[in-house]
């Protein structure tokens, strides 16, 4: 389990991303915690910073809801946050 606090994202194309939870010891019963719409940088990197609070899960979903094209991508994604004991 995990308190997560921000995640910062690097992409290209994303225009909606959703980020859900689970806090089941298996990737099941996910939430959604964050919708967020990203603007376009034609085709360029796009970078994100998304402060949660303090988000408690076990698991971390990513979901891309749309895109500005074809083809989106996330390059690299970091979560903050602390381990729950």
């Amino acid at each position: 389990m995990m308190n997560m606090s921000k995640v910062e994202l690097a992409s290209c194309n994303v225009r909606k991303l959703i980020l859900e939870k689970s806090t089941d010891s298996e990737p099941l019963n996910f939430e959604p915690i964050k919708e967020i719409e990203i603007n376009s940088h034609d085709g360029q990197l796009q970078s994100e910073e998304i402060n949660l609070g303090n988000v408690q899960a076990q698991h971390l979903r990513v979901v891309i809801d749309s895109a500005y094209d074809h083809f989106a991508a996330v390059y690299r994604l970091h979560v903050d946050g602390t381990a729950a004991h």
